[in-house]
């Protein structure tokens, strides 16, 4: 990537210490740029993990739940204005938010997030989804 675009699409956001990647490509797509996922990083900032067939490489890795799910919650919001006119797009970032929160048992983000969202379709969708994802949660599924 081009430093000066790097430069005016502001860098990694210092506030996400998780999905800072995806934050940065959702500016990237929407400055009218690509976007590509490699696979084999060309730099890790965190190896105590397990890896494995169904476990993708990442940069970081967060223990705090409610700071992991803050930062998936903050890329939606962040970024969803301008994914407005692709709604795959927009809700591809919501339900990552509402999937963390429920994971990470963290309803106050997924709260936060749902109740500044306009009433309609969309709303309803992310309400449904996430309180799907807190009882599969409960009833011991991934």
């Amino acid at each position: 990537m081009r430093r000066d675009v790097f430069v005016k699409l502001g860098g990694i956001a210092p506030d996400q210490v998780n999905d800072e990647d995806t934050d940065f490509c959702c500016r990237l797509v929407a400055a009218g740029h690509r976007a590509w996922f490699e696979p084999a990083a060309g730099c890790v900032v965190y190896r105590a993990y397990e890896t494995g067939p169904d476990v993708a490489p990442q940069l970081t890795l967060v223990f705090d739940p409610v700071v992991a799910s803050q930062c998936y919650a903050r890329t939606f919001v962040r970024n969803e204005a301008a994914f407005r006119k692709n709604p795959a797009a927009r809700w591809f970032l919501l339900f990552r938010a509402l999937r963390a929160s429920a994971r990470n048992q963290v309803d106050e983000v997924a709260r936060d997030l749902l109740a500044g969202l306009p009433l309609g379709v969309f709303k309803l969708r992310g309400y449904l989804y996430w309180q799907t994802k807190r009882l599969g949660k409960r009833l011991g599924y991934r």
